[in-house]
């Protein structure tokens, strides 16, 4: 069975499209609606810039166990909220 990631900010199709071939991929941006519901079923979750990852969001997804940071630097990314749930930065 493969993983549900959901990718919030895009990203260059070579990635994208090897990330396709092992995971169930749903694509929805970060200031999406209907983002809760895909937060819900996400194992994975790929942002950049944009998407911030804090405890309100990991509180909205409780099957998450990594977020992948595209680009540099983590500072949309609260890795203290992210160790406390058992989920992985990369």
């Amino acid at each position: 069975m493969k993983p549900n990631v959901l990718v919030t900010e895009g990203s260059d199709p070579k990635p994208l499209n090897w990330l396709k071939q092992h995971a169930n991929v749903i694509e929805c941006r970060y200031d999406d609606p209907s983002i809760d519901q895909h937060l819900a079923v996400a194992d994975g979750l790929v942002v950049r810039t944009y998407t911030r990852v804090n405890a309100s969001l990991l509180e909205r997804a409780p099957k998450l166990r990594v977020v992948g940071r595209g680009g540099v630097g983590l500072e949309n990314i609260d890795v203290r909220a992210c160790r406390a749930r058992n989920v992985e930065v990369v």
